[in-house]
């Protein structure tokens, strides 16, 4: 009788590792076939420009100042070039420079 309580133990051990090793490989084999994309012969294109378009509007905007980017906008809505009316209405950075000082030479007697 103590035989078959320890074979009953045995079975029990490695029916558990079984259905264990099965729910695991299981798991496995169903993220897999999630990830694969079914070959029926057909290409998807995805278009990136908007997205892209989107983030260097976005990317200039966060680098200008908000004069700037009211008329980025105003020229955008009118379908100009924006880099048109920046350079017309904007002060260029030298204008806004003071001269460079001379140096003179000073002697001590």
């Amino acid at each position: 009788m103590e035989f078959l309580a320890e074979y009953g133990l045995f079975f029990a051990k490695i029916e558990t590792i079984l259905v264990a090793m099965l729910v695991f490989f299981g798991f496995l084999f169903a993220n897999a076939q999630r990830g694969r994309v079914q070959a029926d012969g057909q290409i998807e294109v995805k278009s990136l420009n908007d997205r892209l378009e989107d983030l260097s509007q976005g990317l200039a905007n966060s680098l200008l100042d908000p004069a700037a980017q009211k008329i980025a906008l105003k020229a955008e809505k009118s379908g100009e070039s924006p880099s048109k009316n920046l350079q017309r209405k904007q002060p260029s950075k030298l204008q806004n420079k003071r001269p460079p000082i001379k140096k003179t030479r000073t002697t001590a007697r």
